[in-house]
């Protein structure tokens, strides 16, 4: 659905199988390895508007792979870096690269957790639909969770 055509109904359906493989190799106590990939079909119909499915299609990529490797420097302190590689997501490719700081402590008693992430694209095709292009390839996050 979208807000300019929007006609909710239960005109239609998503489907979507295939197949994830993934590694994970703990080095030692502080390194951890994982790389992923993963293939999948999507389907979609909508007997009021063929749009509304095509739309919906372009929810998954048809083909992904991920690679992370994460060193947790300290108790409190954990670095991680990643790669992503989506092909096929609307007829595009989508491949980013992260790297992310993480510092986890106590205030007053409860779960304090603080991270810094950049990310970077590294390719030019849009996210999802073509008028998603951003301005700059670089973001910059900092989050923040306290648990009690």
């Amino acid at each position: 659905m979208n807000l300019f055509e929007f006609l909710p109904n239960n005109a239609g359906e998503v489907s979507m199988n295939g197949r994830e493989i993934q590694l994970t190799w703990r080095l030692n106590s502080q390194h951890l390895l994982r790389v992923t990939g993963d293939h999948r079909h999507t389907d979609a119909t909508n007997t009021v508007r063929q749009s509304i499915a095509k739309s919906e299609m372009r929810i998954a990529n048809r083909d992904g792979a991920t690679a992370l490797w994460r060193w947790d420097l300290t108790d409190r302190l954990m670095f991680s870096t990643a790669g992503y590689l989506g092909h096929y997501y609307n007829d595009t490719r989508y491949e980013r690269a992260d790297v992310q700081l993480v510092w986890n402590g106590r205030l007053s008693g409860s779960d304090l957790r603080v991270a810094a992430l950049v990310q970077r694209d590294l390719t030019n095709d849009p996210v999802v639909f073509e008028e998603n292009v951003y301005e700059d390839d670089t973001r910059y996050w900092i989050s923040g969770a306290l648990t009690f």
